[in-house]
């Protein structure tokens, strides 16, 4: 798992660029997850229009993480 603090992220591309903020994004949702910025995360930047990009590889295990806990089915 790519660490989010790794300077890796920069070099990740996304539908927007590189994906040096995508890591704040995540913790973000981590801390409080919000259903419009988790959307916004997830098509905006990690698969838009169908595309999957470097940075939705690196973001996925932080996602799966997320909605690992039972008590998380929103995140699901």
């Amino acid at each position: 798992m790519l660490e989010l603090s790794d300077p890796l992220w920069c070099k990740l591309n996304s539908a927007h660029g590189f994906g040096e903020d995508i890591p704040f994004r995540l913790v973000a949702l981590a801390e409080h997850w919000d259903e419009n910025d988790a959307k916004e995360l997830m098509h905006g930047y990690l698969i838009h229009q169908e595309t999957c990009y470097g940075a939705t590889y690196a973001a996925a295990p932080y996602l799966l993480r997320m909605a690992l806990p039972d008590n998380n089915v929103v995140q699901r």
